[in-house]
């Protein structure tokens, strides 16, 4: 166990082996029996369900020369503290809480390999199928299927904070050839699985997603041109839909706007205070302040966080001013959990 488990676990007990994270799909971190909510983490764009919430200590991280580095889909971190295992899941006040992260294929950049050209609209719509399927599997009784009434909290990094709010749009509206994901889950009356995820979403904290657009979105086309000749597929789909003020992101976020007049649930957006020092042309934030935040006087709270866009969702120890600031939130959110009758 490494130093910084150790202090991690105040030093009197050994840290449990990490589980097994997947690349796709959703994974298991904790999950007790009496668990009253699910907390979902949702990875952002060049995400990993596992590393994204990772902190490695600077003596054992390698100096990134690109944002958008290569890394290995299989080895998980060494030495890191996975923050939802490590620290989560250990909170005296989130021991009923059920940690699950969930993992898409969202590499801009794919080496040897064909990437997946979903789009935006897709991946949310994944995600939704994903969510109502796997809450159900975990509700089954010995005489029949309860209904997945559990309370369910959010946690995303950049673009995973805009496909949780098209989750939540989906089960609002079907469009398209596709249901679109909470967009389509509050009036889903012609596909009433779905409605049990709306309703029991109490709150998301969104870690700096652009819900107004992202300047590094050009950059990111940029790079995904040039390789297009090195026999890789980019993902243009993905960042089209993440250029600054972009017709999807704008009627998401005025859609997102009108659900949360509803009052079903609250959210919270942490914003970014640090640039990308080192890499060209992000020198400041990737997600600037007013795009960090979707605007609704009432039901979102605005709070930083002092890193930059790759380390927002990264935090070393319990003592970690971010961490406290997050960990604050998910608290607020599970006191309006509700423990359903029939669990």
């Amino acid at each position: 166990m490494s130093a910084l488990q150790q202090e991690c676990s105040g030093g009197q007990e050994q840290v449990p082996v990490t589980p097994t994270i997947s690349r796709l799909g959703f994974s298991t971190v904790a999950n007790p029996s009496d668990a009253i909510v699910d907390i979902v983490f949702v990875h952002g764009l060049q995400g990993h369900p596992e590393k994204t919430w990772t902190y490695i200590p600077p003596i054992d991280h390698k100096k990134k020369t690109a944002l958008f580095k290569r890394e290995s889909r299989n080895e998980a971190p060494q030495n890191g503290i996975f923050w939802p295992f490590h620290l989560l899941s250990l909170e005296p006040k989130l021991r009923r809480a059920r940690i699950l992260t969930w993992g898409y294929n969202s590499q801009v950049l794919g080496f040897f390999e064909s990437n997946n050209q979903q789009n935006i609209s897709r991946h949310g719509n994944d995600l939704l199928i994903d969510i109502q399927q796997e809450r159900k599997r975990n509700v089954i009784s010995t005489t029949l299927i309860i209904p997945p009434t559990r309370s369910l909290l959010f946690v995303a990094h950049s673009l995973g904070g805009i496909l949780v709010k098209v989750v939540s749009q989906s089960i609002n509206k079907t469009s398209h050839s596709y249901i679109q994901a909470l967009r389509n889950s509050k009036d889903s009356i012609h596909q009433p699985q779905f409605l049990p995820i709306y309703k029991s979403t109490k709150g998301i904290i969104f870690l700096g997603t652009p819900h107004g657009g992202s300047s590094m979105a050009h950059w990111g086309l940029l790079v995904a041109n040039l390789t297009k000749f090195a026999l890789q597929g980019p993902n243009t789909k993905v960042l089209n839909g993440l250029q600054y003020k972009s017709e999807i992101l704008e009627d998401l976020r005025k859609a997102f706007l009108n659900i949360l007049e509803d009052n079903n649930f609250h959210i919270h957006s942490f914003y970014e205070t640090k640039g990308m020092l080192g890499l060209y042309g992000l020198q400041d934030e990737v997600v600037p302040y007013l795009s960090a935040q979707v605007g609704h006087a009432k039901y979102e709270t605005v709070v930083s966080i002092d890193a930059n866009h790759l380390d927002i969702c990264k935090f070393p120890n319990k003592e970690d001013p971010g961490y406290r600031r997050v960990l604050g939130a998910i608290e607020d959110y599970m006191e309006t959990a509700i423990e359903p009758d029939s669990m």
